[in-house]
């Protein structure tokens, strides 16, 4: 996970835009097969955060009932 100023306490696999252009095969390889999320940083913040797809739709469904209830 990563704090308020990007930084992560090494719990995902981070990796810089750069070495992620490089690696692009195996972080969806990571999400999809592993169901590990990779951090990609820019400039040393994170910029995007890759994950699998069910983790995706779950995270979607457990907002769109949060905004529910705050209706």
């Amino acid at each position: 996970m990563a704090d308020s100023r990007g930084e992560t306490d090494g719990t995902a696999d981070v990796f810089t835009a750069e070495e992620a252009r490089k690696r692009w095969a195996e972080l969806i390889g990571r999400a999809q097969h592993a169901q590990r999320h990779s951090t990609i940083t820019r400039s040393g913040k994170r910029a995007a955060i890759v994950v699998d797809p069910d983790w995706y739709d779950r995270a979607e469904i457990a907002l769109a009932k949060l905004a529910a209830d705050d209706a």
